[in-house]
């Protein structure tokens, strides 16, 4: 499972094991220069919003985050704020309002509780300690502001799902009576569990066809073991950019699609030893897949 769709770039973090807290960033090419708005976050070309997920999961938490004291105090002030920004008609008064939330308050993720940050450079962003995705380079900043405001939701709906599929493998492993040690190399089979892909240097290609596809594959129906094999391949892969490529060889070995996960250890290969005309080949074949 991983979280890195193509138009996303991860700039910190590893989006297969994502930490909760998360920070979005875009650039604006024209930057408006509009005051008292929400156009003036943006007015140095770079648009961020963040989200911590590790504690702040609904509404009411983000509330006692944002407004300390006491949550009535901190909704006052939200619906305050909201009126001055003529986010609200002046003729709704805070008892509507407060109707209104309660027929929302047991949902967990409306709204994503996340908010916009300001930094005066991409240097300065990226030393926060985050998950740091960037989203892109946008002519507008409306469409700046829709893909980092919706960017929270998708971040946190995948966090919960990697949650979850972490305790659905341990439950699996205790009812199939697995007993997991902590200690990786109890359960090394080959030893590039313990090493990073830079470590073969020209035996890599025989290491990801000859070892590392057919543990993959025979642990197909084993589903904890393959999470496992496959979190510790791409833990082996690390500093490989190109993620999506990596995802296609795990993919392929579980659907044991041998010859196609064999043509993406080739392209990875490739990559890393700057064999550009190979490469083209490789991707003249992937393009017919």
């Amino acid at each position: 499972m991983t979280f890195s769709p193509n138009f996303i770039t991860p700039k910190k973090g590893d989006p297969h094991n994502l930490c909760g807290k998360v920070i979005a960033y875009a650039f604006i090419k024209s930057p408006p220069q509009i005051d008292d708005s929400l156009e003036s976050a943006s007015a140095n070309g770079i648009l961020a919003i963040g989200g911590d997920f590790r504690k702040q999961q609904n509404l009411k938490d983000f509330l006692k985050a944002e407004f300390p004291g006491k949550i009535e105090e901190g909704f006052e002030k939200l619906f305050s704020k909201m009126k001055k920004d003529d986010l609200i008609p002046d003729d709704v008064d805070a008892p509507n309002i407060e109707d209104k939330m309660d027929m929302i308050k047991h949902m967990e993720i409306i709204p994503v509780p996340a908010k916009i940050l300001h930094f005066e450079s991409e240097e300065e962003l990226l030393q926060e300690d985050a998950d740091i995705y960037f989203l892109g380079e946008f002519e507008h900043s409306a469409n700046a502001h829709l893909s980092i405001t919706s960017f929270p939701i998708m971040y946190q709906a995948r966090f919960k799902e990697m949650g979850d599929s972490k305790i659905r493998a341990e439950i699996n492993s205790i009812l199939a009576g697995l007993d997991i040690p902590q200690n990786p190399t109890a359960v090394s089979v080959y030893p590039w569990r313990e090493k990073n892909h830079s470590d073969f240097g020209e035996d890599l290609l025989r290491v990801l066809i000859s070892e590392i596809l057919p543990e993959l594959a025979s642990e197909k129906d084993e589903r904890a073991l393959f999470e496992q094999s496959s979190m510790e391949f791409r833990n082996f892969m690390r500093g490989y950019k190109h993620l999506q490529d990596i995802e296609k060889i795990i993919q392929h070995a579980y659907t044991h699609e041998n010859s196609k996960a064999e043509l993406y250890c080739r392209k990875v290969n490739a990559i890393l030893f700057e064999r550009f005309e190979e490469l083209n080949e490789i991707l003249k074949e992937i393009k017919k897949l």
